[in-house]
């Protein structure tokens, strides 16, 4: 459970499911309630809030094995993303293919390594 900086409300974000990818769970919102004395759910954040969570997370998520590695192969990095989040090979493969949609990281054309893509 997570609170956002500028409000009082707070959210619920998946670290794992059973299948599928804890990135594509929606995030369940929550806020207290004065009259009732207790927190109460108010919503889903919005599509847009979800796709932007997916993509900081799969950055940090970049970032930290990049910090180890200067480029992975694609099997090698299968490999990372299922050891550290503990999902699925098919999970793995996904993060991977949205990483790349959303330039968090590139394949080299000529080694096919995947490399990071430096932000400034």
């Amino acid at each position: 459970m997570e609170k956002e900086a500028e409000t009082d409300i707070s959210f619920i974000k998946a670290l794992k499911v059973r299948s599928g990818s804890p990135l594509d769970v929606p995030l369940l919102q929550f806020a207290w309630d004065k009259e009732k004395d207790y927190h109460v759910f108010i919503g889903e954040k919005s599509p847009k809030d979800k796709q932007a969570r997916k993509v900081e997370d799969l950055q940090s998520l970049a970032d930290e094995l990049f910090a180890e590695h200067e480029g992975l192969s694609y099997s090698d990095m299968v490999k990372e993303l299922v050891d550290t989040l503990e999902v699925s090979i098919r999970t793995a493969k996904y993060y991977i293919g949205f990483m790349l949609k959303n330039y968090i990281i590139i394949k080299h054309p000529i080694s096919g390594l995947l490399l990071p893509i430096v932000k400034h």
